[in-house]
């Protein structure tokens, strides 16, 4: 497989972020460093008992509750992992469940022109999944369109970017199934409860 200039750019940016993330504190062991970050969110000590996607991110090299502490200070290179994660992340169940529940409630926290500026630095293939985790919180009873309305409503920046790497006009094709995320960077649909 050859790999554009563009490819090899974004795999070393992605790479360079990874390491700059865990000279930082953010990324982490199989073992999770938490305890020994103090953790002021409510959302981040919340993320400590999601033992499923804690052991997900830590295969990764991720701390999560750390990360969406760290996300939550408006630290770029969290918001954007934080998003990354959707697409590059073995995220599945529960762990995706948990994910797309903690994401968009940070998402709320740093507010939208925030959350689109990290989206903005995404490719297609991750943003995608991203997209899929906001569609799946929003989606409840109400379908799909309903579901497309309130997140453009919530996050216009961040549904911009997102519609536009699905090729959407007006967001009309929409999935409302539960994300399952592949760490291929592809998300599945599949069925979840909360």
């Amino acid at each position: 497989m050859k790999l554009t200039v563009t490819q090899c750019r974004l795999m070393a940016g992605v790479g360079s972020l990874l390491l700059l993330l865990v000279a930082n504190g953010v990324g982490g062991e199989a073992e999770s460093r938490t305890t020994g970050v103090k953790l002021r969110y409510k959302l981040a000590q919340e993320a400590v008992d999601y033992s499923d996607l804690n052991a997900m991110a830590a295969a990764t090299g991720i701390d999560y509750p750390v990360l969406v502490e760290r996300a939550l200070d408006g630290k770029r290179g969290a918001m954007f992992l934080l998003l990354w994660m959707a697409g590059n992340a073995s995220l599945d169940g529960a762990g995706a469940e948990g994910y797309s529940y903690t994401m968009v409630r940070v998402a709320r926290e740093i507010g939208d022109k925030a959350m689109g500026e990290a989206a903005r630095r995404l490719d297609r293939e991750s943003l995608l999944p991203v997209r899929d985790a906001f569609l799946f919180e929003y989606g409840g009873d109400g379908g799909e369109e309903e579901a497309v309305e309130a997140v453009r409503r919530d996050f216009p920046t961040l549904w911009s970017v997102l519609a536009k790497a699905a090729g959407d006009q007006g967001g009309a094709d929409q999935r409302g199934a539960a994300p399952e995320f592949e760490g291929d960077g592809k998300a599945k649909q599949g069925e979840g409860s909360r």
